[in-house]
């Protein structure tokens, strides 16, 4: 079993007090919260025609940490830092629209839509800020740190604390609506689909609650740690444990269909292609498992591992590692496109918008490249 000295400690910590940070990038072209995908069928094996290297275009420095992901929204990158700053750039030139100094440090990535910035700090304070001027909107305190990228449902946002509570608020102006107590840490961001929210934790239960009331619809006792935010399908919800097993629930009874051990921690969120889901492991490699199935399509090893979501685009699954490179895999063999090296581990996930990529190192430097 490929376990490191950090994963087990991580299963441990996570059990008794909380576990390390999420990062998944929410806003701009993501910002509307990801609706139930179908469930394609897997293409043919062939690779994509390869695209033009990694250009910078431009790079900046945030400060500390560089571990909460970038986000996209009008033309406007967006971002908070390790030492509570949230910054928002011009996509194309990279110059500097504001700063803010507005709370503890930021590892949750921000919500960005309709001209409001919302992000919650590991002070255990939820913020929300004008995404034109940066300044202070509301503010909502929680008793636990906020590590859960929040989401959006029409008036209401949608986060975790590790206080054991999953928060709904008034996006105007943060009053509460419901809450709803789970049995641990509620670390990953949770998934929105249909009018109904899915989420895991610490308690190793994967919920459905209704948006509007707040009542859990279901629960199923998954009896593995929840680190990464499910996936919802069309008909099935996917789910990628610490403890390295790739689950897949009908949603209509929560039968299990399918289950794959992989024995290599999954701590970031998987993503969707062509019938395709692409996990990345935390002590590992990356694996392109069959929806359908659970059959492993493609893997592709690495030492260092991933803390960062795949970002999947036209031109190919990108991926972010510990090692500190930014590679491009084609998506239908999992071979390397081409690569691009960081200043540091990146432990964010990589963002695409207009053409370009973006991601940051956990030194703070923040890069936009050509794809």
């Amino acid at each position: 079993m490929k376990k490191t000295l950090g994963t087990v400690l991580l299963a441990l910590v996570c059990a008794v007090a909380g576990f390390w940070l999420f990062r998944a990038p929410i806003g701009g072209e993501n910002s509307t919260p990801p609706e139930k995908r179908p469930l394609p069928p897997v293409s043919e094996a062939t690779p994509s025609p390869s695209p033009p290297p990694f250009t910078i275009l431009w790079e900046k420095n945030i400060g500390q940490g560089g571990e909460s992901s970038p986000v996209v929204w009008n033309g406007t990158l967006y971002i908070g830092s390790a030492d509570g700053v949230a910054y928002a750039f011009d996509v194309k030139s990279g110059e500097e629209k504001w700063k803010r100094k507005i709370g503890g440090a930021f590892t949750a990535s921000p919500l960005v839509a309709d001209g409001m910035l919302w992000i919650g700090d590991q002070e255990g304070t939820f913020h929300a800020l004008s995404a034109v001027s940066g300044d202070p909107l509301w503010n909502a305190p929680t008793e636990g740190s906020i590590h859960s990228a929040a989401v959006l449902s029409g008036t209401e946002v949608i986060f975790g604390s590790y206080d054991y509570y999953l928060y709904c608020l008034n996006r105007d102006t943060g009053e509460e609506i419901w809450r709803l107590q789970t049995e641990a840490q509620v670390h990953a961001s949770p998934t929105l689909a249909d009018g109904t929210v899915y989420f895991g934790g610490c308690d190793r239960i994967l919920r459905a609650v209704d948006v509007k009331s707040g009542t859990e619809v279901w629960r199923v006792d998954v009896g593995l740690v929840l680190a990464a935010s499910p996936l919802c399908l069309d008909d099935r919800i996917i789910v990628a444990t610490l403890e390295g097993e790739v689950i897949a629930y009908r949603l209509q009874d929560r039968k299990e269909l399918w289950r794959r051990k992989i024995e290599e921690a999954f701590y970031s969120a998987p993503k969707i292609f062509e019938g395709l889901i692409i996990v990345a492991a935390r002590d590992g490699g990356i694996y392109a498992v069959r929806a359908d199935s659970g059959d492993i399509q493609w893997s592709r090893p690495n030492r260092s591992g991933f803390d960062s979501s795949p970002l999947i685009g036209d031109k190919g699954v990108f991926v972010a590692g510990k090692d500190g490179k930014l590679q491009r895999l084609d998506r239908k063999t999992g071979n390397e496109i081409d690569h691009f090296t960081a200043g540091g581990p990146i432990h964010s996930s990589p963002v695409a918008a207009e053409g370009r990529v973006f991601l940051c190192d956990a030194q703070g430097n923040l890069f936009c490249l050509s794809m």
